[in-house]
């Protein structure tokens, strides 16, 4: 998808390996938490991942962007 930041990249990638929390992927990725968490917030509005528990931010992959009817593009 044309419109994914090398930030959604990461983000994505990660979450591939499982849950993981906001603070990690800032950590991981070397992006301010504000702009994770803006990435992260758009990206749950397009139903691709899921916050699992606000208050300790918690993310989860749900439907990745890169399947489509389960293969891969």
């Amino acid at each position: 998808m044309a419109d994914r930041t090398d930030a959604d990249e990461q983000i994505l990638d990660l979450l591939r390996e499982g849950a993981r929390t906001q603070a990690y992927l800032v950590d991981e990725t070397g992006f301010s938490r504000t702009h994770v968490r803006n990435r992260l917030q758009l990206m749950e509005a397009r139903g691709w991942v899921e916050n699992l528990h606000r208050q300790s931010a918690l993310w989860e992959l749900r439907t990745d962007p890169d399947e489509v009817d389960g293969e891969e593009e």
